[in-house]
């Protein structure tokens, strides 16, 4: 993730935090393609069956660009959306336990570094493995609301490894930034954090804390 665009975040949630907004300040963020990815099959809780990349998505916002993963399996990623920028554990899903503070753990964890020199299938399994902790309530691939119904073994056992340190001894909880989509405007992303979190990244939960944000009671 470029320090400058998370510089840039940040102050724009101190602003939106200062004209005390019930809602972050909505930016542009367009879609530039995909990174490393690799091919699926999955049960999306609202659109049924489907084949589809997963894995990295590639995006450019005022001049600098950045990668993603998804957190909003219902919805299709646009060429151009307008999103709100809040903190992962402001997204939640009926009935799954900290569903963004999972998602957050995961793309801090993994992220980086099959960003660095991971494969597609080390991607696709991250993307899996974070809509399984997201729409379940556990870690099993081919149950619940959101279901894996094919990959390469690669990455059924790379998404089974993730999930199976999530839950390690209770389920890891973490922080990342989370871009939510404008109702009807695209998907919801999230962008990997630096660990531990640099002062422009706790600047950014603050800011938008103090513009008091409304919980969310179901991802968008």
């Amino acid at each position: 993730m470029n320090n400058k665009i998370v510089r840039s975040l940040a102050l724009v949630a101190i602003l939106c935090g200062a004209s005390r907004s019930v809602s972050a300040a909505p930016i542009s963020i367009s879609f530039l393609g995909e990174g490393k990815v690799g091919i699926v099959k999955i049960q999306s809780p609202s659109l049924g069956p489907l084949w589809t990349y997963a894995g990295e998505l590639e995006w450019a916002s005022s001049g600098e660009s950045f990668y993603s993963y998804c957190v909003d399996v219902n919805n299709w990623a646009l060429y151009t959306q307008s999103v709100d920028v809040r903190p992962s554990p402001e997204l939640t899903v009926p009935g799954v336990f900290d569903a963004g503070g999972k998602a957050a753990w995961l793309v801090n964890t993994y992220a980086p570094g099959i960003h660095s020199s991971g494969s597609g299938d080390d991607a696709a399994a991250l993307q899996v493995a974070i809509w399984t902790a997201l729409y379940d309530s556990g870690p099993t691939l081919n149950s619940g609301a959101f279901k894996l119904l094919w990959a390469s073994p690669d990455v059924w056992n790379k998404a089974n490894g993730y999930l199976s340190a999530l839950f390690t001894g209770g389920p890891q909880l973490s922080t990342a930034t989370w871009f939510d989509a404008q109702p009807g405007a695209g998907q919801d992303q999230m962008i990997p954090s630096p660990v531990p979190e640099p002062a422009s990244l706790l600047l950014l939960t603050t800011g938008l804390a103090w513009a008091g944000i409304r919980r969310r009671s179901s991802a968008s």
